[in-house]
């Protein structure tokens, strides 16, 4: 025999309903549903066999009965991004790695641990072609200032950043000739600079900013300690010239 449903619909009691008869009754998640066997009232969200046709219901009562979801915020190198729907953020660019904010979370974390933005991110990637004709025919696709590459098979946005690494060889080849200090901070600057690119590579927008960032303040000591170590070296040469001469 198939059970008999009540619903509370305002403050009055409707029913009973069949199952079939139901599913047309305008319910939501939140629609408070007894039948026999149930010890008292519950969410539709509750039983399993409602499950279907709340999910399913695309009426006027099921499409706006639902809260829109909370905003998303992401950190795309320096800039803010946001407030913004998952797809929006996507669209922007961002990767799995991307640190992402919403009210309710304790603290911003991975867009990887989010699934409405992890799904927005795959639906995004998907949407592009594998391949794009105008760069073939010599015509940007992208717009001015903005850096274009290819990773895991969707194209990603990225700003403009400066490359370390030559600085990091420069800045380890001055210490060598000229401070045993600089090197230390040379080859640091040098696998810093190495893990930055890879990581610009990869997409992790946020990764390769540390790293870079590091690599800079490496290379840039790296440079001064050399600098210091080459005017001393002058300098004492000059000393002693003068007084061999005098």
């Amino acid at each position: 025999m198939n059970s008999e449903y009540y619903i509370i619909e305002g403050k009055e009691r409707r029913g009973p309903f069949s199952l079939e008869d139901l599913a047309g009754a305008g319910i939501t998640a939140d629609t408070l549903v007894w039948r026999q066997g149930l010890p008292d009232w519950v969410k539709a969200s509750e039983l399993p066999e409602l499950s279907s046709m709340l999910i399913a219901d695309d009426s006027a009562f099921g499409a706006y009965a639902q809260t829109p979801p909370e905003p998303y915020f992401a950190m795309i190198g320096n800039r803010r991004v946001g407030p913004s729907d998952p797809a929006s953020l996507a669209a922007e660019g961002i990767g799995p790695d991307t640190p992402v904010w919403r009210s309710g979370m304790g603290d911003w974390a991975p867009a990887s641990t989010q699934p409405e933005v992890m799904a927005a991110i795959n639906a995004f990637r998907s949407s592009v072609p594998p391949s794009d004709p105008g760069m073939r025919f010599g015509q940007p696709r992208f717009a001015p200032g903005q850096q274009a590459f290819r990773a895991s098979g969707y194209d990603q946005y990225s700003t403009p950043h400066t490359n370390w690494m030559t600085w990091a060889i420069v800045g380890t080849i001055v210490g060598f000739l000229f401070s045993c200090i600089g090197v230390i901070f040379g080859i640091i600057g040098i696998v810093q600079a190495n893990k930055a690119n890879e990581a610009y590579a990869m997409g992790n927008t946020v990764g390769g900013e540390q790293a870079n960032n590091t690599a800079k303040t490496m290379s840039i000591i790296a440079l001064a300690f050399g600098g210091i170590g080459l005017i001393t070296t002058v300098v004492g040469t000059i000393t002693g010239l003068f007084h061999s001469v005098f």
